[in-house]
């Protein structure tokens, strides 16, 4: 909101006197919605353990609307995912929380740890003018699973045998052999 003060005055008359007038004017500039929501709570790196139950939070993220008077709603949908392990629901207070809709297996990662997840945020009111702004807004979250001591050791033949001397040593390594006499890829 702007106020302009304005004084006006006529010509001085024939004595030399003047009829001034004053008067505010005010301008009110109402905001247009030309700006890309602004990730007010955004994802960052985090680690979280393989296992856990579905459904756990990973992350509560927020984006609004940088318009002033403006108060558009924000819509959220995942872009893209390295696993597709995660989903959205609604939140309180406007926050919506990414979630695991699967117990994520970090055995299953193909020995790939980090998941990366696009994020995109979208206001609901129309931008103005549409050829120069955007109402979307992405984000990546990137999380790290933790391997957890959930599985048996394996190997590769039923028997393994090693010839070891009695006076070797302490430390010297020796090699075990399988059962058909051959160095197995343990």
């Amino acid at each position: 909101m702007y106020t302009l003060d304005l004084l006006l005055t006529d010509k001085e008359d024939r004595f030399g006197r003047t009829n001034p007038l004053s008067a505010s004017l005010v301008i009110n500039v109402k905001d247009q919605p030309d700006n890309e929501p602004d990730w007010y709570y955004p994802c960052t790196y985090i680690t979280k353990d393989e296992g856990l139950a579905e459904g756990t939070e990973y992350y509560r993220i927020k984006a609004v609307d940088r318009d002033s008077d403006i108060s558009s709603e924000m819509t959220y949908k995942i872009l893209n995912s390295t696993y597709d392990f995660f989903d959205l629901r609604a939140g309180t207070d406007d926050f919506w929380i990414v979630y695991n809709k699967v117990e994520i297996d970090r055995e299953s990662m193909n020995n790939d740890f980090i998941i990366s997840l696009f994020i995109e945020a979208e206001e609901t009111e129309a931008c103005v003018p549409v050829e120069t702004c955007t109402t979307k807004k992405a984000i990546e979250c990137i999380i790290g699973i933790n391997d957890q001591n959930d599985n048996d050791p394996t190997f590769n033949a039923p028997r393994y045998e090693a010839d070891v001397k009695e006076n070797i040593p302490l430390g010297e390594p020796f090699t075990f052999k399988n059962v058909d006499g051959e160095t197995p890829l343990i």
